[in-house]
């Protein structure tokens, strides 16, 4: 695939703890301290230890999988899974790509018009979701039915036309 590098270690490839998406280990609902001195803070300075529902859990690295991956490839896996990546220690960028793929039953950013963490906060404005198979029967999100340039998003068809 032309312009994309793979994920090897030293690109900063994903890693998981297998098995960790079937139990709670961080309260991501806390407000979450910003240092950028401190050494603990490894994430745009800030330390997701903080947020740890058991501050005495230390994850075993010798649990950890590491995700090297070729160009082109990726990887589906559960938000609840603890998962990280390795520093980038190569010469060139990091690029990644996250989708969140959810039943149409959820409710998507409900009540709330803006996000805000790592300093910035985004608006919901123009926030919506793509069904991308099946059809929805609840009508809980806005759908959007193409892209900002007004390109249709295609929709897989699940009776094999």
């Amino acid at each position: 695939m032309d312009g994309l590098l793979p994920a090897s270690r030293k690109h900063g490839c994903l890693r998981f703890i297998p098995g960790s998406h079937k139990q709670w280990y961080y309260d991501e609902t806390k407000p979450l301290g910003r240092s950028v001195e401190s050494k603990s803070h490894d994430f745009f300075g800030y330390d997701y230890s903080e947020l740890q529902l058991d501050k005495d859990w230390d994850p075993n690295e010798s649990e950890v999988v590491e995700m090297e991956m070729k160009a082109g490839q990726f990887v589906i896996f559960l938000a609840k899974c603890v998962h990280g990546s390795l520093p980038n220690t190569s010469d060139t960028k990091r690029l990644g790509f996250a989708s969140r793929y959810v039943s149409p039953s959820v409710r998507v950013y409900e009540n709330i018009d803006s996000l805000s963490g790592f300093g910035d906060s985004i608006s919901l404005d123009y926030h919506g979701s793509v069904l991308v198979s099946g059809e929805d029967k609840y009508g809980h999100n806005r759908l959007h039915h193409e892209n900002l340039n007004g390109f249709p998003f295609p929709k897989v068809d699940t009776n094999g036309r």
